[in-house]
């Protein structure tokens, strides 16, 4: 929708837009309503259609408005205004799910807002500050209390900031409210030394135009399209770096060691490309390629080569949810690892062939959606009973994994989320039948841990709850209001009992950042921050530290897979170093079995006691 008010302009019809509903002036009990000119109307502007694009050329696809804070208030506690505020709006979010059936899922918000400044009768003289309260958000207080802010970046700045003042929150009849305040500025005016420091930044930016805000930083469908044809480009054949200056040349990838294929696996409810890449050296490739699929592969043009049986399939994927674009910046950070010219990662091209799936519901992040897909429905509760006609991306993913299954060859499947509960960076894994592979999940934890200087072992979970079957299908309505209810139609639970891989994981990190004080990286060959950068102290992930963490994460696969390789983080290619790492492994193992009230018999510890004397 698009909106028009006095010197603003609100819009969400772009790509992740999701603006449900605006009104002017705070609420009456909270007896804060600034004065209003008659004239300063809010109403909606007709002229624009869902099909306009903004002046970005996105289509639209996800943006939501709602109201946020920091500082917990009682219910009864009135959200006090500033005094210098100038206009105040109270937004609305979409819930996920269409006009006649939406769902509790409404906290995603990602809108613009071009403020003029300059429009006859209301020409501003000093900057303009402006109060946003949010009215409906789903239960995510912890997360503004932690520290989380939205976000907000300006058409001629491309990178999105943290908004400068601390957003409040409160809880009215079970709804979440938030608020936050922001300055808007424009050249010709003249501030004073306070007025600036009110904006929250060093200097006033100039010629404002239009401001984009959001939950947390956005990755959307078209953002996704143009990295995968950046990929595309890269390695295409014929491609080159001759343009490159001789320092870049030698960073560049050599084109003809990288196999990259690109296909469509279906398309979604919404016609979109559910796209799926294809990445491994060239080593091992045959000439065949996949046999077709019925159901699967819309778009004509030939399918992936087929690779020798030495190498094994690693599969990885993100945004089954909406709203957890930190998973796709996660999934950025791996692919650019993974073709890049680093020694590790062309050993893991050597070893692998890499099946990624980058955009598990692009409807749901196309219409600005938190959880659900186009009818609100969490398609992570589906995987054991997918539809082709109701969840036909998780149906494909599920049938081209089951064929990859038939060669024995799958060793790892790993899905990317966001969290807004737990704190950190963490996985989430199964509760599996033998103690060999028990210990090999947490090994590969560790590696995890080595690796990641943000991740918290302590939030890791392999309890056997998860695995608890589900008989039947739910009910759509608890699919879609109450969809914790079980962890057995996850991807990881359900790709585990179709494959059997020991490594069937959910990879998650918090939409904020840790409670944990930034470490050191156990190892100087850890390559988590850059060497000649200084350990931030803020506990905030930022967008290089979620890029991290993807690129730890392949990692810590090399160096599950090459223990004893001079590459390896942790240095095991001594005794020693061996026994430590075993040792620590089995001490988690056995708290692991204690907290789940789960005897290990004497056969099992003698299992881990001859598994050491091997070392």
């Amino acid at each position: 929708m698009k909106y028009s008010f006095a010197n603003f302009v609100f819009d969400s019809e772009f790509d992740s837009g999701n603006l449900g509903k605006i009104e002017l002036g705070a609420d009456v009990s909270e007896n804060a309503t600034p004065e209003i000119s008659p004239k300063m109307t809010l109403k909606r502007d007709k002229s624009t259609k869902s099909s306009d694009t903004l002046l970005t050329g996105l289509s639209r696809q996800s943006s939501n408005l709602t109201r946020q804070s920091s500082t917990k208030l009682g219910k009864d506690d009135p959200i006090k205004l500033a005094i210098e505020t100038d206009y105040y709006f109270r937004l609305w979010t979409s819930p996920d799910g269409s006009k006649e059936s939406p769902t509790k899922n409404r906290t995603w918000f990602h809108f613009s807002v071009e403020f003029n400044p300059n429009v006859p009768e209301f020409e501003a003289t000093k900057p303009t500050t402006v109060m946003f309260h949010f009215k409906n958000l789903n239960k995510v207080q912890r997360l503004f209390t932690m520290g989380l802010r939205p976000v907000y970046r300006n058409t001629k700045d491309k990178q999105w900031k943290r908004i400068p003042s601390t957003p409040m929150t409160r809880y009215v009849d079970g709804a979440l409210e938030m608020q936050f305040q922001f300055v808007f500025s424009h050249q010709k005016c003249s501030y004073s030394k306070e007025q600036i420091s009110m904006s929250g930044t060093k200097s006033i930016p100039a010629n404002p135009g239009t401001y984009y805000f959001a939950y947390c930083v956005p990755y959307s469908y078209t953002t996704l399209q143009n990295y995968i044809n950046v990929l595309q480009d890269r390695f295409r054949p014929g491609s080159s770096t001759k343009s490159l200056i001789p320092l870049l040349k030698s960073l560049h990838i050599n084109n003809q060691d990288v196999y990259f294929h690109r296909d469509v696996l279906i398309r979604s409810l919404n016609n979109h490309n559910l796209d799926i890449l294809t990445i491994s050296s060239k080593e091992g490739i045959k000439n065949d390629h996949e046999q077709s699929i019925e159901g699967l592969f819309p778009v004509s043009g030939s399918r992936s080569r087929l690779f020798n049986e030495q190498k094994q399939y690693f599969v990885l994927s993100a945004r089954v949810h909406p709203a957890e674009t930190n998973s796709s910046i996660m999934l950025e950070g791996f692919l650019d690892f993974i073709t890049s010219n680093d020694p590790q990662a062309k050993l893991l091209r050597s070893k692998f062939v890499f099946k990624v799936i980058p955009m598990l519901n692009p409807d749901g992040v196309v219409l600005g959606h938190y959880r659900g897909d186009k009818y609100g429905l969490n398609l992570n509760r589906v995987y054991v009973y997918p539809s082709k006609e109701q969840h036909p991306t998780i149906w494909a993913t599920k049938m081209y994994i089951e064929y990859l299954a038939e060669t024995g060859q799958v060793k790892y499947y790993i899905d990317l989320h966001g969290h807004a509960n737990k704190a950190g960076s963490f996985l989430f894994g199964n509760w599996l039948p033998n103690i060999k592979q028990q210990y090999e999940q947490l090994l590969f934890a560790k590696y995890c841990l080595i690796n990641n200087p943000l991740f918290d072992f302590g939030e890791c979970d392999f309890a056997p709850k998860a695995m608890l079957p589900s008989t039947i299908q739910p009910p759509v309505e608890q699919l879609k209001d109450n969809p914790e209810m079980t962890k057995d139609g996850t991807g990881r639970v359900a790709i585990y009992r179709l494959t059997g891989a020991t490594h069937c994981y959910t990879f998650e990190a918090n939409y904020y950042g840790s409670k944990l004080e930034r470490r050191l990286p156990y190892s100087s060959k850890c390559k988590f921050y850059d060497k000649n950068s200084k350990v931030p102290l803020d506990k905030r992930f930022t967008v290089a530290d979620l890029k991290a963490m993807g690129r730890s994460l392949a990692i810590a696969v090399f160096d599950v897979e090459h223990p004893a390789h001079q590459l390896t983080s942790l240095r095991v290619t001594d005794q020693y170093g061996k026994i430590k790492l075993h040792d620590w492994v089995v001490d988690k193992l056995k708290r692991m079995y204690s907290k789940s009230h789960i005897p290990l018999s004497e056969e099992e510890l003698s299992k881990l006691e001859k598994e050491r004397s091997r070392l």
